[in-house]
């Protein structure tokens, strides 16, 4: 839902790596022959939602403008660039086709492309091209190519999705961060203006509503590294993201001047020995083969299954080696669930140095899905770690898959009740985990969280049914500008609303920042006009329709907008045509 009528106008900027080589240089004509810049840039992630607010039309870049460094009509043949010169590749997600190449005005270098579809949520995705140029010359090395990101709801730029990413954003429209005409950074609805209703559109992202997935600590890495070009043929490697996977049989050969030719681009895991592990990065599913390994490493009481109490058994058979490297920092899934016909084992260390201990233990496991494992830690980019995969002494060795998910929440991993305080992380109703943590982090960091009191009670309000505290007699107005000088307040809807923003006013107290917020996020103007036509007036006749829409947008209500400055006094909102369509998607039968 756009107030302007393009959103690549408002959502991009740009940066590529331009190579030129003297060979491939046309002298006189085209002295480098490159993509020199693109709208979005190279390395941009979108942070803007990935559906509309009714949850049925994806959204998201749909297209990129490139400009070469001259024309890049071939002079022999005469031919521009089509369809067929360019194509696209996504990390996650089935990428959109290329459907359209067309000249920006009468420019001969500047192209946009257009796709079938946004590209996929919580993915890289890079357009390709092999166009030629002037005398036939092709692209330079490492300049045939723009990568972009899209992890909904990022809007702090860190590449991974945590409750700071709310704080940015409440902290740009006080003007502490940021700008709020850097609509591509704040403007998460799409509406065209940064306003508060983009804060709860930012946790509504990370509780799943109108989305794809829940997107609380979610992680994109690195962008990947052009295999073909940088990694597996002996140049220069230019890419950074290199060494964190892309050349999957030693990440740390391609971070050097020549890239290591013998990379492959799917490693089987085999290494017997802890000094002698297969070196690679990146997530995703690899196969391994235990059937040949020998037992190289120690046991940990922390192998033992609870099933398995009474035997004991806290070492593995059979045990192979992995040396990864992590693409992301967060926390790292590396799981045999339902991709092994084997009772597994797994254990992880932190760096890669032998022999290990439980000094570097991280994790270990067996037995977590059926007779399969899953391990999980905190991880850096760019570190590296030890995993080592087997099976349980006795049992049948062989061969199966074993897959790595980095940046992904523990909320899907705890087995602790989320109304019972714990020394983990998370808990075991994955909806309400998402929930307490997209408001409160600590509660679900692996390094240094806890399910403590605050997040019990956290739990409570936000998916049992609303904050006691709210609505109660005598506990105060919730606009008193002084606070109530204690949690809550007696209007129980708007105590609710705002508390599932800030738990400080219902877990601490209601004070002169909850009464401020109020105004911000409680009061409305409903009950005049059509709802579904627009005026230079705030509110509309229906309670529970004004209600929806104004909780998404409070402009709609007579909200200030702050898109003109923080030099600029706000201007009170009115119910515009933008309102009306929220209206049309929320509140029609």
């Amino acid at each position: 839902m756009l107030r302007t009528n393009s959103l690549m106008a408002v959502v991009c900027v740009l940066m590529v790596g331009v190579v030129a080589t003297g060979s491939r240089a046309l002298a006189g004509v085209c002295p480098s022959f490159s993509i020199v810049s693109s709208d979005p840039a190279d390395g941009f992630v979108d942070p803007l939602q990935d559906f509309n607010l009714a949850g049925d039309t994806a959204q998201g870049i749909d297209h990129i403008q490139v400009s070469f460094s001259c024309d890049p009509m071939d002079a022999g043949s005469g031919l521009a660039p089509t369809t067929a010169n360019f194509w696209l590749q996504s990390t996650a997600g089935t990428p959109p086709t290329v459907t359209a190449v067309t000249p920006v005005g009468s420019s001969t270098t500047d192209f946009v492309i257009t796709f079938d579809g946004p590209i996929p949520a919580g993915a890289w995705t890079t357009l390709y091209t092999d166009v030629v140029g002037p005398g036939g010359i092709a692209l330079a090395e490492d300049a045939d190519s723009v990568t972009i990101g899209f992890l909904p709801g990022d809007v702090d730029g860190s590449k991974v999705t945590t409750a700071s990413d709310i704080l940015y954003i409440v902290d740009m429209l006080n003007h502490i961060a940021g700008d709020l005409n850097d609509l591509p950074t704040c403007d998460v609805d799409r509406s065209g203006r940064c306003v508060a209703s983009d804060i709860l559109r930012v946790i509504d992202l990370f509780n799943g509503v109108a989305t794809s997935r829940p997107w609380i600590n979610v992680g994109l890495g690195e962008p990947p590294c052009n295999v073909d070009a940088d990694c597996d043929d002996g140049d220069i490697c230019t890419h950074d993201s290199c060494h964190l996977g892309a050349c999957t049989n030693d990440p740390l050969d391609c971070h050097v001047e020549t890239c290591d030719p013998s990379c492959i681009p799917d490693p089987m895991i085999q290494d017997d020995d802890c000094e002698n592990a297969i070196r690679f990065g990146g997530a995703g599913t690899f196969t391994f083969d235990d059937s040949a390994a020998t037992l190289d490493g120690p046991g940990h009481a922390e192998c033992v299954a609870p099933a398995n109490q009474n035997n004991f058994e806290d070492n593995m058979d059979a045990d192979v080696w992995v040396c990864w490297t992590a693409p992301c920092s967060g926390n790292v899934f590396v799981e045999t669930c339902d991709l092994a016909n084997l009772d597994t084992k797994l254990a992880i260390y932190d760096g890669c140095d032998c022999p290990v201990g439980d000094a570097n233990l991280l994790d270990c496991n067996d037995d977590t899905c059926a007779l399969q494992s899953r391990v999980v830690a905190p991880v850096e980019a760019g570190h590296q770690y030890l995993v080592r995969i087997g099976v349980f002494p006795g049992t049948t060795a062989g061969s199966g898959a074993i897959s790595f998910s980095c940046g992904l929440d523990v909320c899907h991993n705890s087995i602790d009740p989320c109304d019972t305080v714990h020394a983990g992380v998370g808990c075991s109703d994955s909806s309400c985990c998402e929930t307490v943590c997209s408001v409160d982090p600590f509660c679900g960091d692996a390094v240094i969280g806890q399910w403590d009191d605050s997040c019990v009670a956290e739990a409570a309000g936000l998916c049992g049914g609303g904050f006691a505290v709210c609505g109660a007699v005598g506990s105060g107005s919730c606009n008193d500008l002084l606070g109530t000088g204690s949690p809550g307040c007696e209007d129980a809807d708007c105590c609710n609303t705002l508390c599932s923003i800030d738990t400080y006013c219902c877990l601490n107290e209601w004070d002169n920042v909850c009464a401020e917020e109020e105004a911000q996020f409680c009061r409305s103007a409903c009950g005049s006009g059509d709802c579904f036509t627009a005026r230079s007036t705030p509110g509309c006749e229906s309670d529970s329709c004004c209600a929806q829409v104004c909780r998404r947008d409070p402009f709609c209500c007579g909200g200030p907008d702050y898109v003109n400055g923080p030099d600029q006094p706000p201007s009170p909102g009115y119910w515009d045509a933008l309102c009306v369509q929220m209206a049309q998607e929320l509140c029609q039968p």
